[in-house]
């Protein structure tokens, strides 16, 4: 399936397809903090983790212009497109480049990454910078547990 022009992971697709947003996983703070950078404090809000979205909510979440007009400062989010320029930086997301997959109401969110390899986006974590978490999702999906989810 495509979203906005990239393809999701059929693993990502599997796990929430025809998924209400509470029978989708949640990725608990236990389970991301190995995956994140010494140092980086992960709230997990009230929920003390972070939701995969459903597909209704990656299109709605991941609309590069809201993203880049709306949230861009706040989340460290630009566009290559707006501004002419490849976005190269790691701490900066390419709202043109990028869908959001997870997130909680702390302002934490997981997003797939297309700027690398369009084909096998890497997976990115938002808290209160952008850390790279895994090189594929399915890498991701293994060091989370997620893949016992999708069978």
């Amino acid at each position: 399936m495509k979203i906005h022009g990239y393809r999701l992971p059929n693993t990502l697709y599997n796990l929430i397809k025809n998924k209400t947003l509470l029978e989708l996983p949640l990725l608990s703070v236990a389970v991301l903090y190995p995956l994140v950078p010494r140092g980086v404090k992960i709230s997990g809000g009230a929920y003390d983790g972070l939701r995969l979205y459903n597909i209704d909510s990656i299109k709605r979440e991941s609309q590069p212009s809201h993203l880049y007009k709306d949230l861009g400062e706040l989340y460290a989010m630009s566009s290559s497109i707006c501004s002419g320029e490849q976005i190269s930086d790691l701490h900066i997301l390419d709202v043109d480049m990028a869908l959001l997959i997870a997130g909680n109401y702390d302002e934490e969110i997981i997003a797939l990454d297309y700027r690398v390899d369009s084909s096998t986006p890497r997976i990115l974590g938002f808290f209160g910078y952008w850390v790279l978490l895994a090189n594929s999702f399915a890498e991701f999906a293994e060091k989370t547990g997620l893949l016992a989810d999708a069978d």
